[in-house]
């Protein structure tokens, strides 16, 4: 019995995950808390409709900095935030992930990365809170919407900018669950992440 129930709850979280296409996703860091986080995210359009108004929106870092005053920057690089691990990086893991750690939002692989996933990075306290909810106003007020099409390809640098998919007026549902956006993701070099890499497999990451 209990197996059962914990392959159902895989199932569910399966389910969860390809149900994302119909839905809006926040804004984001791609893998903002995995221990190998892509240095690109290259988007191609395949198949969308234009009856359907599902945007990619993206604001650089540097322009959402230059709206975040010292006091609340200073916040952003203190460790009290938590973003727990996402669905694709707990299921079918090789790696025991335990408990994801205490870090900064700002900061990381570059001074001006951002690691957030909104809705999902969390302040532990009303300080670090008060920072996050001064990043998401920013962020919704500084975006800046594309409109994929097939043949289109889109390219962004993922410590430099952060990105979610807005979901408008819908005319046309089939076309909606039909829509397909084939994402890669990328690194600079393969030696800053040899430490993750399966043995004889150097180009497979271990989790």
């Amino acid at each position: 019995m209990r197996n059962e129930k914990i392959r159902d709850r895989r199932a569910r979280k399966v389910a969860s995950q390809s149900q994302k296409a119909l839905k809006p996703i926040f804004f984001h860091k791609d893998l903002a808390n995995h221990f190998v986080r892509p240095d690109w995210v290259n988007i191609l359009g395949l198949r969308s409709s234009v009856e359907n108004e599902v945007y990619t929106s993206f604001v650089r870092n540097k322009d959402l900095l230059n709206e975040l005053d010292e006091q609340t920057q200073d916040m952003l690089r203190r460790p009290e935030f938590y973003t727990p691990f996402d669905d694709l990086t707990m299921y079918k893991s090789a790696v025991e992930l335990g408990q994801a750690d205490m870090h900064p939002i700002l900061g990381g692989a570059t001074p001006t990365d951002i690691r957030f996933f909104e809705n999902r990075t969390e302040g532990r306290t009303p300080q670090a809170r008060h920072a996050v909810a001064r990043l998401v106003e920013a962020l919704h007020r500084l975006k800046k919407r594309v409109l994929i099409q097939p043949g289109d390809l889109l390219g962004s640098a993922n410590n430099d900018c952060l990105h979610n998919k807005d979901v408008g007026t819908i005319r046309d549902e089939k076309a909606l669950k039909e829509r397909w956006l084939m994402k890669t993701v990328n690194v600079r070099s393969l030696r800053d992440h040899h430490a993750h890499l399966i043995e004889g497999r150097p180009r497979i990451v271990n989790g």
